[in-house]
């Protein structure tokens, strides 16, 4: 069991570097799709509706706040709110999930021949998928609100794939500093409930001086509005992709830079 828990299988070796760990991971995909939609199927095992519920229980949040501050927006409230709503609690879920995502496999991990990095894959792969249910909401606005399907709709789409590019990223690197400070997960779901409200989800800047100064040094706002503007027919301001690129270079380098510093001692803060 020792000899197991400092090197299982012999997969924290020196030579093997954390980014030689991420690659490795990566092309074990058939295994963690599989697994991440087998995690989400067991999820909702028995239940009667299934994955159904996820956005249901998004609709009946969004229903709460369009009625109680649908009035700010006038006509489409509805879809701001809605869309805001569901593009944020994938945020949500990656950031509060993720720091227990190696404390989570701890017994697989001591004991599978497997990259650390697939146990982050699997789990980011279950969560998104998960939440993709959620999307069926926003069609579903966009068909009952009559939202015209031009060129800037379409750019939701890429909104969509650097949110989930980055969404990796995070995941990972949260994953390595939860199972360093344990308790970070408790930290970021404080912290993700106050961001909530300090996000323009479901208000709008308008010409208040303390939102205007959220929206624009929030990067919530600025991920929330590469996906959410398009979709409305509102094209993201270049400080908006400018952000989001910041972040789509900067985050991966320190992620890898971290994890290639750390992946060795993290079988033994578990």
């Amino acid at each position: 069991m020792n000899e197991s828990r400092s090197d299982p299988n012999n997969r924290h070796k020196p030579n093997n570097s954390g980014t030689f760990d991420f690659v490795a991971g990566w092309f074990n995909w058939r295994s963690w799709v599989t697994l991440g939609y087998y995690d989400v199927v067991a999820l909702y095992r028995r239940t009667l509706i299934g994955p159904i519920w996820q956005p249901l229980q998004a609709a009946s949040w969004i229903l709460g706040l369009w009625v109680v501050f649908g009035g700010e927006r006038g006509g489409n409230s509805l879809a701001y709110i809605g869309c805001g709503v569901v593009f944020w609690q994938y945020i949500a879920i990656q950031v509060t999930s993720s720091p227990n995502i190696f404390f989570a496999a701890r017994n697989l991990i001591l004991s599978v021949n497997r990259p650390l990095s697939f146990f982050v894959f699997r789990a980011y792969t279950a969560s998104s998928l998960r939440w993709a249910t959620q999307l069926v909401v926003v069609f579903g606005i966009i068909a009952f609100m009559g939202l015209p399907i031009g060129w800037n709709s379409l750019m939701a789409l890429g909104g969509l794939v650097l949110l989930l590019y980055n969404a990796l990223w995070v995941t990972l690197l949260l994953a390595v500093l939860g199972v360093r400070f344990p308790d970070l997960q408790f930290a970021l779901e404080a912290l993700m409930r106050l961001m909530f409200f300090m996000t323009p989800v479901f208000w709008s800047p308008g010409d208040d001086m303390l939102r205007n100064y959220l929206a624009t040094y929030n990067p919530f706002a600025h991920f929330l509005e590469i996906v959410r503007g398009p979709v409305l027919g509102i094209l993201p301001s270049l400080t908006n992709y400018g952000v989001v690129a910041a972040f789509s270079v900067i985050g991966p380098l320190v992620t890898l830079a971290l994890y290639n510093r750390m992946r060795h001692q993290l079988v033994f803060w578990l």
